[in-house]
């Protein structure tokens, strides 16, 4: 599953202070119900500033913190990033005396051949057989023992089954999103208090890749600056809302809870 929402949510937020706050939130409700990529795109009333902060801001929560350092440049979006609750994904809770069979995330350092070195954080360096990362990326070492000096030995291998978080990716226009959903085979449905009410599973619409839940922002809906027929359905998630507005990260955290429990 995969959600596009604007970075104008961040736009009724009073300063930079607020607005990580509440990245932080929209961070963590995606990866309890562990969705897939955040398509952060602009709206009507989204600054490319609030673009650019949303997406540094989810992409730092998305990145081990063990690993931060070495793979966040500092900018003045992410004074502070410390305000934002963690996330606590398997692959942001390395152990700390790894044994065989252990997943960690590392940072190339050096890579030769079909080998590279890698820096896992306090656990040091591995190295690593079947890699061909460049240096800088991000990789995942399975474990497999230590060499006679104590390094960590390991292969490149990858978490599988097991939720690693989000991806995120901008977007110009929610027109956008909605046609690259499509060309890979997702769903798109629409978020809105004027759509229909989600009762059973097949009033979810899913495409043979998955479905990407689209919401609105602060300001205005999706359907007062789009039309309609750009979506495959709109549904409402909160039906006789007691207060006159529903923000996105609320619809978020609704939308994302009904729908998981549909499609389980």
């Amino acid at each position: 599953m995969e959600v596009a929402l604007p970075a104008s949510v961040l736009s009724v937020e009073a300063g930079l202070q607020w607005k990580t706050v509440k990245a932080g939130v929209i961070a963590r409700v995606l990866t309890v119900y562990r969705v897939d990529a955040v398509h952060v795109f602009m709206d009507p009333d989204t600054s490319e500033r609030d673009l650019r902060l949303l997406e540094d801001l989810l992409r730092y929560a998305m990145t081990p913190p063990h690993l931060r350092r070495r793979l966040v440049p500092l900018k003045p979006s992410l004074r502070y990033a410390g305000l934002m609750p963690p996330v606590q994904i398997p692959r942001h809770l390395p152990p700390r005396d790894p044994r065989p069979g252990d997943l960690i995330d590392g940072v190339v350092e050096e890579a030769r051949g079909d080998r590279c070195l890698a820096w896992l954080g306090s656990p040091g360096y591995a190295e690593v057989r079947g890699c061909r990362a460049r240096p800088g990326s991000l990789v995942t070492v399975k474990v497999t023992g230590r060499d006679p000096s104590g390094r960590l030995l390991g292969v490149q291998s990858s978490w599988g089954d097991v939720y690693a978080g989000f991806t995120v990716h901008t977007a110009g226009s929610v027109e956008e999103v909605a046609g690259r959903a499509r060309r890979r085979g997702l769903a798109v449905v629409a978020t809105s208090r004027l759509g229909d009410c989600v009762k059973a599973p097949g009033d979810v619409p899913v495409g043979p890749r998955g479905l990407l839940l689209v919401f609105g922002g602060p300001r205005r809906g999706l359907l007062d600056y789009t039309d309609k027929s750009l979506y495959d359905a709109v549904v409402n998630t909160v039906p006789g809302q007691g207060s006159l507005t529903v923000r996105t990260e609320e619809a978020l955290q609704a939308t994302l809870a009904i729908i998981n429990l549909a499609l389980t």
